[in-house]
């Protein structure tokens, strides 16, 4: 009988060292939480105090800016395309040295 209480002493004591390590842990997350919030209040209390941007009206483009606006929208698209081909083109470059044999080492 008294090896069964030692037991339940044991597991009774093991259970409260792990329900104060699982309450240290969630504090130490309490404690970042409330950190991040503060941050987020501050954010949040300037983005209210900013001035709201000025919405004005769209003005048809004249005749004359036809031609460079066009070629602009045309730059513009061949850059993101050369963007997106560049990046893809590092993907492919960094999967292509990956090593998938870990058997080797």
């Amino acid at each position: 009988m008294e090896i069964i209480g030692w037991i339940v002493a044991v597991v009774v004591i093991s259970g409260i060292y792990v329900l104060g390590l699982v309450a240290y842990r969630l504090s130490l997350d309490a404690k970042n939480l409330l950190a991040e919030t503060k941050k987020l209040k501050e954010l949040l209390a300037t983005l209210q105090n900013s001035a709201e941007a000025e919405i004005t009206q769209a003005t048809p483009s004249l005749g004359s800016d036809y031609f460079q606006l066009v070629t602009k929208r045309a730059l513009l698209k061949r850059k993101r395309l050369l963007a997106s081909q560049a990046r893809e083109r590092r993907l492919i470059q960094r999967i292509r040295f990956i090593d998938l044999d870990k058997r080797k080492k």
